[in-house]
């Protein structure tokens, strides 16, 4: 299994991961299109952070060749570009958003386990970091660009009457986490599979809200 998929398994693994992806999901349900884009800036600086540390990581890794250094670190700096650019206060530009970030980490990535062995713990312990805070990104981007839409669509008033029910599904979301949690089952693999689908639904759910009527 390559590098970086392990690393994310891992975090697949910890209570935070979910916590902080509940958390996201209620923001989005409760807060204000504009709370929710500040959150958006908030997390954009704390991944460009996290980018900045993997960057120095590779960089100082001088039983890495060059060559592969110096190509790491350029596509960390493409990546911190698209961070920087504006902000996501539609839901065209917040989906446009995530997808130049994915593709930009997905390139970060492919020549990260293309180094195989020579991947050190400080590169690893960087890359962690990293993949949680962008990850985290992604998440948001993605919830505000379906909150976003149901604004553009005059669903704001279905949206506030179906929010309890939808705070309902974040409840037991989170229900299930904290029995995951006691129970010390979040160490297995059929944990991250579960609290996966879980808040798949929870998302689905979400962009299900107000749409009976346009066709979702």
């Amino acid at each position: 299994m390559s590098t970086t998929k392990n690393i994310r398994e891992a975090i697949d693994h910890t209570l935070d991961r979910w916590e902080a992806a509940a958390t996201a999901m209620e923001e989005s349900i409760r807060g204000t299109t504009a709370a929710m884009t500040a959150q958006i800036q908030t997390q954009k600086e704390m991944a460009a952070t996290a980018t900045d540390k993997l960057k120095e990581a590779v960089e100082t890794a001088q039983h890495v060749p060059a060559e592969t250094r110096q190509q790491i670190a350029a596509n960390l700096d493409h990546l911190k570009v698209q961070l920087a650019l504006g902000k996501a206060d539609a839901a065209d530009a917040a989906n446009a958003q995530r997808k130049e970030i994915e593709d930009a980490v997905k390139r970060v990535e492919n020549q990260v386990d293309q180094m195989g062995q020579q991947v050190n713990e400080e590169i690893k312990k960087a890359l962690t970091t990293w993949a949680g805070t962008e990850q985290q990104l992604r998440h948001q981007l993605e919830l505000a660009a379906v909150r976003f839409k149901h604004e553009a669509e005059d669903q704001h008033s279905q949206l506030q009457a179906k929010q309890q029910e939808m705070l309902g599904h974040v409840k037991t979301f989170r229900d299930n986490l904290q029995k995951q949690q006691e129970t010390a089952a979040q160490k297995s693999s059929e944990f991250a599979d579960d609290m996966h689908t879980a808040f798949k639904q929870m998302q689905e759910a979400f962009r299900k809200l107000g749409s009976s009527g346009s066709g979702g």
